[in-house]
């Protein structure tokens, strides 16, 4: 069979009543079709192995990227560990003890901390950040500037609630919220120039 030029390659008129054309006329038809699809299929079979070999491509560059993106982050956080365990950054349940370390109108959503593990957080809900609750062991009071958390820490207050004690934290970029001890988290002092 000689292979169909393009202008060949139209499908062929059907009948405008299928109903009324004959069994031999809907054999030929039907293999008119398949013939045409056959041969677009071929056509379009080196077009399909270069689509493939962009994807895989693709995804190489993908995979690269990521690896790149997650040793970034690794890098960062590891260095974060590292001025955890060298105590550059102090706890925030030891800066809670020393209200001059920050201005007492400072909002604690200003403030940027840094977990144990090494993850940037702040203080406060996904919702409401830069909030802090703290309990006497009957009721509770929330803190949204560092003056007030202070002045609830020297009180004796202790951070948390009555059922659940720690600080509830919000990893930075996210809505990822839990609870931690404060002695998990370190407050980063910014560099004065």
């Amino acid at each position: 069979m000689d292979t169909p030029t393009d202008s060949e390659l139209h499908p062929p008129k059907l009948p405008a009543d299928l109903r009324t054309a004959s069994d031999a006329d809907l054999g030929r038809l039907a293999r008119e079709l398949s013939e045409q699809e056959q041969v677009l299929e071929e056509r379009i079979a080196p077009i399909r192995t270069q689509i493939e070999a962009v994807r895989r491509a693709k995804d190489t560059l993908s995979t690269e990227q990521r690896r790149r993106e997650r040793m970034a982050s690794h890098a960062t956080r590891k260095a974060l560990q590292e001025a955890f365990a060298d105590a550059s950054h102090p706890l925030l349940e030891t800066a809670l003890g020393i209200p001059d370390l920050f201005p007492g109108d400072l909002p604690l959503a200003e403030l940027t901390c840094v977990l144990r593990t090494g993850g940037t957080v702040q203080l406060g809900y996904a919702t409401k950040r830069g909030t802090m609750s703290f309990t006497n062991g009957t009721e509770v009071r929330s803190a949204t500037t560092w003056g007030e958390s202070t002045a609830l820490y020297l009180d004796g207050w202790q951070p948390g609630t009555k059922t659940l004690p720690g600080v509830r934290i919000v990893l930075i970029e996210s809505r990822v919220e839990r609870v931690v001890p404060a002695v998990d988290i370190s407050i980063v002092i910014p560099q004065k120039d």
